[in-house]
């Protein structure tokens, strides 16, 4: 048999090594967690850079568009508006592109708002009182922010005028979740 002094120092080797290993495995663990954290700040730093650039590019290349003379406007701004019309018309170009209504994953939703308000003063405010304008929502969801470039390029390239006015994005905090895209356009049709 251990004396009870060395059954005493057995005793406190023992919690000494647990207590030891309770820390090392503290420790441990505080390491990845923090090397975790530091890599969701570098994703969501380099997600918000993105995002920005994106942002800037949309906004530099469509926000200060000038609108065509009357000459081109008589060609691109329909006479008769129905919003059945216009919604068959916006759904065939998004299928055109890849995106499709029918699409569960992609979620699209697409709506249109009569009379949209527009700053006073603005060339959009004074061709709204010669004209009708439609507000249109395209709204969708996808894991590739590029899509929203490919479809205002698409609609800015067709035809039918339609003006883009706003985009706005919802980025997930998960890189699994697709990113939630609003684009928002303005048409013009003429007035009865």
């Amino acid at each position: 048999m251990l004396s009870k002094r060395a059954s005493d120092i057995i005793m406190i080797a023992i919690i000494a090594v647990i207590a030891l290993v309770v820390v090392v495995v503290r420790f441990q663990v505080l390491g990845v967690f923090d090397d975790r954290i530091e890599e969701a700040e570098q994703r969501n730093a380099s997600l918000e850079s993105e995002i920005a650039e994106k942002t800037r590019v949309l906004d530099t290349y469509y926000r200060d568009e000038v609108l065509p003379g009357w000459s081109t406007l008589s060609r691109s701004v329909p006479a008769v508006f129905t919003e059945e019309s216009l919604l068959s018309y916006v759904h065939g170009h998004l299928e055109t592109i890849g995106l499709n209504r029918r699409d569960e994953e992609q979620e699209l939703h697409v709506v249109i708002t009569e009379a949209p308000s527009f700053p006073s003063g603005t060339q959009y405010n004074a061709l709204a009182q010669q004209l009708d304008a439609y507000r249109i929502r395209i709204n969708f969801k996808t894991t590739d922010i590029d899509e929203a470039h490919q479809v205002v390029d698409y609609f800015h390239d067709l035809d039918h005028l339609f003006v883009l006015m706003e985009v706005d994005f919802r980025v997930p905090d998960d890189t699994e979740e697709k990113t939630d895209i609003n684009l928002y356009f303005v048409t013009f049709y003429q007035s009865p």
